[in-house]
């Protein structure tokens, strides 16, 4: 495919020494540093802030749960870039290829877009009355509070995410195989570090790697998948925690994914035609 920005993004990671060892020790890294903060944040909880707050309300022990992903993914994204430095070898970048006319504006525009597309699930699933009652369970402080915890701290953790898998995975697995190849390899790899429970949540988590990493492959960039990963955690955490998926619910964020990933295509081919038409309106060099 002679615009297959996957590929050239790979072409950053050819050709280097124990590409495969930097590799693994780099990701190796991101997970242990995962323990280390889940471990750390436990040992801070059990000694220090029962003790400060022995009985936090309902919101509280929400905003502990967020502290919790903040602390944990915080360190795990630490000690994978300091690994990678550490590790030396080729300094591909993390965020985009140099060919990617992608923007950090894409992840905030592809954010809002996925928001749209939720609420219009809500609507035809019929779940307002649960969100409803849901939004109705804390005062609007709390709320506030809630919610800003939850743009600061899961979004820490989406972001590490996509860093990881689609900005430092994806491209060197691209090295190897054919991008399909690459974006499925890399769409397990997420399943995998997303146990979830029933049939219906693991086939998201699946499908939305793929989507994630389709997105990566055609924008050449990883800011709107950031957008979409932010977002959907957000609502997620803080209007539908540990509700379910069933198929219903399944069948709706597939599809959604799917009209969003026709805005990623349409986007890509509206930058190139642009691009096309000021190459060519360029004026020729005087003889």
């Amino acid at each position: 495919m002679p615009d297959d920005l996957l590929q050239r993004w790979a072409d950053a990671w050819r050709g280097e020494p124990h590409a495969l060892v930097r590799a693994g020790a780099t990701l190796l890294a991101y997970a242990s540093g995962y323990v280390a903060g889940a471990a750390s944040f436990a040992w801070l909880l059990r000694h220090v802030v029962v003790v400060a707050w022995p009985d936090p309300a309902g919101w509280g022990r929400e905003a502990l749960r967020l502290l919790d992903v903040g602390v944990t993914f915080g360190a795990a994204l630490a000690a994978f870039l300091v690994a990678r430095r550490a590790l030396g070898g080729t300094r591909a970048p993390l965020l985009r290829v140099a060919a990617s006319r992608a923007r950090r504006v894409d992840a905030i525009v592809a954010a809002l877009l996925w928001w749209t597309a939720s609420l219009a699930i809500v609507l035809a699933l019929g779940d307002l009355d649960r969100l409803g009652a849901r939004l109705q369970s804390y005062p609007a402080t709390a709320w506030s509070t809630l919610a800003a915890l939850a743009l600061l701290l899961v979004g820490l953790q989406a972001t590490s995410e996509e860093l990881v898998f689609r900005g430092y995975l994806l491209p060197r697995l691209a090295v190897r195989l054919p991008s399909v190849a690459a974006v499925g390899v890399s769409a397990l790899a997420f399943a995998a570090a997303h146990p979830s429970p029933g049939l219906w949540g693991g086939m998201l988590v699946t499908w939305f790697g793929v989507v994630f990493g389709v997105a990566t492959w055609r924008s050449g960039s990883v800011w709107p998948a950031i957008g979409l990963h932010v977002s959907h955690n957000v609502l997620q955490i803080l209007l539908a925690p540990g509700v379910p998926v069933g198929a219903a619910e399944f069948a709706a964020y597939a599809g959604a994914a799917l009209l969003w990933l026709g805005w990623i295509e349409w986007l890509r081919r509206r930058r190139a035609r642009v691009q096309r038409l000021r190459v060519t309106d360029r004026p020729s060099p005087m003889p």
